[in-house]
């Protein structure tokens, strides 16, 4: 078997990081206020690792959670426990790369894991949660979603992604005379 045939034959699990992202400006969020009917108190945001991997020994977990968390604050990078939580007034929402490609971040981050001899992680994606916190109305939801990301190359993720398989599968090949 080739390596890659390895990987595949291998269970892939996706293991989730969450780090707390730096605030929106002021000016965003006003911005964002005045585009829908409710009121819109503030915007926190997280950003989520999604590691896809195979079998991972405890070194190469270590090594991963090492590259993913900041040198100055290791503690604030949390394995499976998102700060942001929907509640009352809080609606969380996140956005991330389609299923249906590998972004060149991805691409990047393997190579990075490859090198320091992390071999079974396939694929690592980033994706944003937004927290809104005020008193959303019908439609401001989609409104403020429409603001937060690209839908070209983005997507929400209603819940977190357990695989980056979006189901899709090219059709056959054919021959044209």
């Amino acid at each position: 078997l080739s390596r890659t045939d390895d990987l595949t034959a291998t269970a892939m699990t996706i293991s989730h990081y969450y780090r707390p992202a730096p605030p929106l400006p002021a000016s965003v969020v006003a911005t964002l206020s005045a585009s829908i009917s409710g009121s819109l108190s503030s915007v926190t945001r997280e950003t989520c690792f999604n590691v896809e991997h195979g079998e991972l020994t405890s070194e190469s977990r270590r090594r991963v959670e090492w590259l993913i968390s900041e040198t100055f604050d290791k503690a604030s990078t949390k394995l499976s426990s998102p700060a942001l939580a929907s509640s009352g007034d809080t609606t969380v929402v996140e956005f991330g790369p389609r299923l249906t490609f590998c972004t060149a971040f991805s691409s990047n981050a393997c190579e990075i894991f490859k090198q320091c001899g992390i071999t079974s992680v396939t694929r690592f994606e980033k994706s944003i949660r937004y927290g809104f916190i005020g008193s959303l109305e019908g439609g401001d939801l989609d409104a403020l979603k429409a603001q937060l990301h690209d839908r070209m190359t983005e997507m929400e993720y209603e819940k977190p992604i357990e695989s980056f398989d979006a189901g899709v599968s090219p059709e056959p090949v054919t021959t044209v005379p």
